[in-house]
């Protein structure tokens, strides 16, 4: 499990950068945005599926919430500051992906693309990493 403050501080970078992208209509953020995304989506989900029947912790995809149709139906800038920020997005494993595009009457489509083994531990690292620079400030903080 993540530390949560170091969830809700990387949650707070996260809102800021969708605030940048709006602000400044940069497409070319997206993918920066989308991979930053991963690893708040992934950790808020615990590593594993979202579906409570299932939680399988391999396989693992990124599902939207809000569909790319929807952005037939609003400015491009809201759609995607809707679309990319985490809460949007949840994780399901390949299997679960593609049964609830199957009940929804939907292809999974270039979605269908797992998140690495390598990824997972990346993200993992960079989590425990964050956590250790922490502790070390704190102890930093508290031999002064």
């Amino acid at each position: 499990m993540v530390n949560q403050e170091i969830l809700e501080e990387e949650i707070i970078i996260m809102k800021k950068s969708i605030a940048k992208l709006v602000r400044e209509k940069n497409k070319d953020y997206i993918g920066t945005i989308e991979k930053y995304n991963q690893r708040i989506i992934l950790a808020v989900a615990d590593f594993k599926c979202q579906n409570p029947k299932c939680q399988s912790e391999n396989n693992l995809q990124i599902h939207h919430l809000i569909m790319r149709k929807a952005k037939d139906f609003m400015d491009f800038w809201r759609y995607a500051s809707q679309r990319y920020y985490w809460a949007n997005q949840i994780v399901l494993c390949d299997s679960c992906h593609r049964n609830y595009h199957g009940f929804m009457g939907k292809d999974v489509g270039e979605d269908r693309l797992c998140i690495t083994k390598k990824r997972i531990k990346e993200i993992r690292k960079f989590f425990e990493n964050r956590l250790l620079r922490k502790n070390q400030k704190e102890l930093l903080k508290s031999v002064k």
